[in-house]
């Protein structure tokens, strides 16, 4: 029996290239943000939110500014297009080693990022086999899961997202709405120890307290969330992912000294909720026209965390794998464009297989499943491949999307 699945790494190897940035784009994130730097994948710009110093220095306590997000801010989110990502895969073991698969697809949720979100399959043939299940853990997130009996050594399917997508930004002032706090129940899930977000876990509680990542009575969440992002992001070269199940966990990356976007957005999240700041990760895929049609890989994860009368704020603390890189993706904090589709969110879902038991993936970013009658947990032999592509349906904001097509 084996249990396969795919991760995902983040690295990217686009042509660099010089472009002029929008006055719209200044005019979103002007006055809110402290240092402005690009970064650039042809033919897109992200924009890089960052203490400049942090490119030549890689000590975050010289490199802050002490008034950092120390007033009132709120968050402001508008709607900027409707999307159509389809993820085409194809799923293939050796001939006469399969006896069945087990298809698990995560429903992409809604979050203040992605609104009106639908997550179908193609072919109908399989779309039909598929039904609404839940994970095992205590999120219970939703999934489709499909187990078929048959001894073909490949199979296809596509997963169909449609979804709203907003951009979000922080900006000076007080809300003009009252934002309502999370439950209790709420905030005990999103400032708990997990399995990969293991903050109590002594490696990680000494590295947080070695770099005094600890709140200061007097500081506000967001001051503090960015003074924590900073110190992931300026000490955790981005390296891609091995495929061992350890390389996600907090206390692992502290220890290795290097992190991919999911390793390192899960330590920015340890850093707040061992300060009782609720947070959380996402898997997901960047949304754009254009990318990820050449074969490229569009996975990402991103994160959020809940400050008090604001809101969930995005936050990226991914860092390139050489400081001043390019190619990699670009972190932010408190700026989300609305480029990126999650898939689900938070890690170590508990997923039941036939034969294997509960198992434990740390992430579910579109899992096929095979399993074989040789009873080995192996990725030998096992090949997934995936092509990617995104549609805009209708543009609803201005400025943002001139580059993007609509399709027809």
């Amino acid at each position: 029996m084996s249990v396969l699945a795919s991760v995902r790494a983040c690295k990217r190897e686009l042509p660099k290239t010089r472009v002029q940035i929008p006055e719209e784009t200044w005019t979103m994130v002007r006055g809110s943000v402290l240092v402005i730097t690009t970064v650039v994948y042809n033919p897109y710009v992200y924009l890089v939110v960052a203490a400049l110093a942090l490119l030549a220095d890689n000590d975050p306590s010289t490199s802050i500014p002490s008034d950092a997000y120390t007033g009132v801010y709120h968050l402001e989110s508008k709607p900027e297009r409707k999307i159509e990502l389809d993820v085409d895969y194809e799923a293939k073991v050796p001939d006469g080693t399969c006896r069945g698969w087990v298809l698990v697809i995560p429903v992409a949720p809604e979050t203040g990022a992605q609104r009106e979100v639908s997550t179908a399959i193609e072919p109908s043939e399989i779309g039909r086999l598929m039904k609404k299940a839940r994970e095992l853990s205590p999120l219970g997130r939703p999934t489709l899961r499909s187990e078929i009996s048959t001894s073909a050594s490949s199979v296809k399917m596509k997963v169909v997202y449609r979804a709203t997508m907003w951009s979000r930004r922080l900006s000076p002032g007080p809300s003009s709405e009252k934002v309502p706090d999370l439950s209790v129940h709420q905030r005990s899930l999103y400032t708990r120890p997990t399995i990969t977000c293991n903050f109590e876990d002594s490696k990680v509680a000494n590295w947080i307290e070695r770099l005094g990542l600890l709140r200061h009575k007097t500081e506000s969440e967001l001051a503090f969330a960015y003074r924590a992002f900073v110190a992931v992001h300026s000490q955790f070269p981005y390296a891609s992912p091995d495929k061992g199940s350890e390389w996600s966990k907090c206390s692992t990356a502290v220890e290795r000294g290097s992190a991919d976007c999911g390793a390192s957005n899960l330590l920015l999240s340890a850093v707040l909720r061992s300060n009782r700041i609720p947070a959380r990760v996402f898997c997901g895929r960047h949304a754009l026209v254009g990318i990820g049609e050449s074969g490229g890989d569009t996975s990402h994860s991103r994160m959020e965390f809940f400050a008090f009368g604001v809101g969930w704020v995005p936050a990226d603390a991914t860092m390139p794998a050489k400081r001043g890189d390019t190619k990699d993706n670009a972190f932010l904090f408190g700026l989300d464009p609305g480029w990126y589709l999650a898939d689900h969110e938070e890690t170590d879902l508990v997923i039941p297989l036939p034969e294997c038991g509960d198992q434990t993936l740390t992430w579910a970013h579109q899992y096929l499943v095979p399993y074989r009658t040789q009873g080995i947990s192996s990725w030998d032999n096992f090949n997934l491949t995936e092509h990617v592509k995104c549609h805009n349906l209708e543009m609803i904001g201005t400025g943002w999307y001139a580059h993007n097509s609509v399709r027809k």
